[in-house]
C-alpha cells in the first residue's frame, strides 16, 4: 500500500512515500535487514561529533526473548499493534555528559540520526513506526544504561500487513490520507 504525500514542493520519492503503518505482516527479518539504516544513522551530522545516540534493538526471529523485553517498554496501546512488527528498537540519548552536565543538542542529534534511519528504512523497501509512547524509566533500567543516557522513543520495523487484523479506529487510520500542517504554519521567513 503507497500513501504518497501530497507535497507543495517536489520532494525526493523515498521522503513523499514513507509513512508509518501500524498494520505489520510479523515476516521472520534478522537484524541484518536494518543494517543498512543503521549505518545511514551512523553518517548523520552530530554536534561536535558527540554521536550521543545509541539504538538498541531486537528481531522477533532472531531473538525473541530480546523481541519481549523491548516490546514491554511500549504503553499497552503501542504494544498491541507493535507486537505484529518484525523488529523493534529503543533509541536512547546521551542527555547528560560524563561529568554530569546537560548535552541538551543530544536530542536533536538522535533526531538527525533518526531522519536518516528512517529515510534508509523506506529506501530498503520496509516501514518504521516511531512512537513517544514508552516506559522511559523502564526501558532506560531495564536496557541497562550507563548515567547520563535515557530512552526517548521507541521504533516497530517490518513489512506492511493485513489492515482488518488492527482495531478498527486503528484500521481506519490506515487508509487515511497522509497530512500535514501547512508549511504558512511552521515556516516563518524573516
Amino acid at each position: 500500500m503507497k500513501k504518497t504525500a501530497v507535497t507543495a514542493s517536489p520532494i525526493l520519492p523515498v521522503l513523499a512515500e514513507r509513512w508509518s503503518p501500524r498494520a505489520f505482516n510479523s515476516a521472520a527479518l534478522p537484524l541484518s535487514r536494518i543494517a543498512s539504516a543503521l549505518e545511514a544513522g551512523r553518517w548523520a551530522p552530530s554536534a561536535s561529533n558527540r554521536q550521543p545516540w545509541r539504538i538498541y534493538a531486537a528481531s522477533k526471529s532472531d531473538s525473541p526473548e530480546g523481541f519481549a523485553k523491548l516490546l514491554s517498554f511500549l504503553v499497552p496501546f503501542n504494544a498491541t499493534w507493535a507486537a505484529e512488527a518484525s523488529i523493534l528498537i529503543i533509541g536512547a540519548a546521551q542527555i547528560e555528559n560524563d561529568e554530569g552536565k546537560p548535552q541538551p543538542g543530544a536530542l536533536y542529534d538522535l533526531g538527525l540520526y533518526m531522519g536518516n534511519f528512517a529515510t534508509q528504512i523506506a529506501a530498503d523497501g520496509l516501514h518504521l513506526h516511531q512512537m513517544t509512547g514508552i516506559d522511559v524509566d523502564a526501558a532506560t533500567k531495564g536496557l541497562d544504561m550507563p548515567a547520563g543516557w535515557q530512552a526517548v522513543f521507541a521504533g516497530a520495523i517490518g513489512e506492511f500487513g493485513d489492515i482488518a487484523a488492527l482495531p478498527e479506529k486503528l484500521a481506519a487510520r490506515e487508509v487515511e490520507p497522509r497530512s500535514r500542517k501547512p508549511l504558512s504554519e511552521i515556516f516563518f521567513p524573516q
